[in-house]
């Protein structure tokens, strides 16, 4: 419950009115926890039932812990068995259940009071985010990693036109529209491996973020969540740390580019003929053919 809430918080404008289910939300009433665009919310303050309901801005809820105060915080009752608490956990479905559920839906299940089981499973949540966390400091060393190489095919293209122009000179005016040529193809290699190293990093920074979101959320539920919602909670959350767990793939944030750009240049026996073939501007390594 306090995930849906918080997902919905995070992104207004994707969310419709509870109500009309017309227009994007822009309150979210307390004590319903319901999320109203502004003329409803102005009419749910007339109805009788709910004039005493707190209707505040959802721009004022920024945070989870905001977020779970939105959530009432009484105990849940039993949908089945009408009057009878929720204090047991099912061990064997993963459900809040009363007493009564135990003598017949429950009967042949692993079951224990929610205050005695819930150490047990809280210790279970947090040991499953180990991984997330080793996986969040992989791709953080990627980035810097990634960081380091564009520094370093930025520093390279430097120097390769220092070699270029080097090159250049030697052939004076003749050759100054090679120059141009030869810049224009390190622009254009470099530019290629810019892009492509931005797509990566973008690639990584999203699953950065779903890492870091996973772990913040989590965390966040296990200080502020009752102890039943964070029960509630523990299988989808275990499912989706289990999928984003089985998806990592370290090998996919080693750089796919390399600071490699160099000047690839010939001798030259004949100037007018090489105005136009002094060289280029490759990956890898240099090459030099007699012409």
């Amino acid at each position: 419950e306090i995930r849906d809430v918080f997902e919905k918080v995070k992104e207004p404008q994707q969310t419709q009115c509870e109500n009309c289910e017309k227009n994007h939300s822009t309150r979210i009433c307390q004590d319903c926890c319901v999320f109203l665009c502004q003329e409803c919310a102005d009419v749910h303050k007339k109805w009788k039932g709910f004039r005493n309901h707190t209707i505040i801005k959802i721009s004022h809820v920024q945070t989870s812990a905001k977020v779970a105060s939105l959530i009432p915080q009484k105990k849940k009752m039993c949908m089945k068995h009408p009057g009878k608490k929720m204090k047991i956990y099912c061990e064997t479905c993963s459900e809040l259940i009363c007493s009564d559920c135990t003598m017949r839906l429950h009967q042949d299940h692993q079951y224990d009071l929610i205050s005695d089981t819930f150490p047990k499973h809280k210790q279970e949540i947090l040991a499953s985010l180990e991984p997330v966390k080793r996986h969040l400091a992989t791709v953080e060393k990627a980035l810097q990693a990634l960081d380091k190489r564009e520094k370093e095919i930025s520093d390279q293209k430097v120097a390769t036109e220092t070699d270029i122009d080097e090159q250049i000179n030697q052939l004076q005016d003749s050759l100054e529209k090679r120059r141009a040529e030869l810049k224009g193809q390190l622009d254009k290699l470099t530019q290629h491996k810019l892009k492509s190293l931005a797509a990566q990093r973008d690639q990584v920074k999203l699953l950065h973020t779903q890492l870091a979101s996973c772990l913040e959320y989590v965390e966040d539920s296990m200080k502020t969540g009752t102890q039943g919602e964070i029960l509630e909670m523990k299988a989808p959350v275990l499912k989706h740390i289990q999928d984003m767990t089985a998806k990592f793939k370290p090998d996919t944030l080693v750089s796919e580019e390399e600071a490699d750009m160099l000047l690839i240049s010939d001798d030259i026996p004949d100037l007018n003929r090489a105005c136009c073939e002094v060289a280029d501007v490759v990956e890898g390594h240099v090459v030099c053919d007699d012409k």
